[in-house]
Parts: C-alpha cells; sequence; structure tokens
C-alpha cells in the first residue's frame, strides 16, 4: 500500500431507480456519484483515473432484499464474469441456476 492516507465519505442520500416492467424494453439510470467525497491524501489524486467506481456483491449468492415480482422469491446477487447479477431463487443454492432477473 503506497498510497498516502487516502479516504471516502458516503453520504446517507440515495437515489431512486424505477422502472414500470409492464414495458419490458425500459431502463432507468442514475449517477450515484454525488453521493461520494473522496480525499486522495498529501500526495493528491492520480494523474489519471483518479476516481473509479465498481459494483461488486459481498459474496455470491448474497441476498438482495428484493422480491422478483413474477415468482415471489427473492432476488440473490452473483458476480458472473465481472458482471452483478440478479437471479430469483427460493434460497441461495435454488437461485445460482435461477432465472436472472436483472
Amino acid at each position: 500500500f503506497e498510497d498516502d492516507g487516502p479516504s471516502i465519505v458516503v453520504s446517507g442520500a440515495t437515489q431512486t431507480l424505477t422502472v414500470d416492467e409492464s414495458v419490458l424494453a425500459t431502463n432507468d439510470t442514475q449517477s450515484f456519484a454525488g453521493l461520494f467525497t473522496p480525499s486522495f491524501g498529501a500526495d493528491g489524486a492520480a494523474a489519471a483515473n483518479a476516481l473509479t467506481y465498481s459494483l461488486g456483491v459481498s459474496a455470491n449468492g448474497a441476498a438482495s432484499g428484493v422480491l422478483d415480482t413474477a415468482s415471489g422469491n427473492q432476488v440473490f446477487l452473483f458476480l458472473e464474469n465481472g458482471i452483478v447479477v440478479g437471479r430469483e431463487g427460493s434460497d441461495a443454492l435454488d437461485a445460482a441456476t435461477g432465472d436472472v432477473v436483472f
């Protein structure tokens, strides 16, 4: 670790993503960048790509807290080839081979 004391502060405000699934081709996007306040430390920001964001999961099969409205099953999160995927199932093991819902 060669950086000099970087930190990041996350605010409690949230963004809302809403999709009306009656039109399945509808997507919603939102920028969450404003929720983070970086502090790069004494050596300052990098010359290139000083700030990047990524999504991950705490563990494969982590419960998302979201329910699939079509099946009533929970949505579990998996990292598949670098992409976060939500799969529905009655438990994480079942969801591992379940339908992708996002």
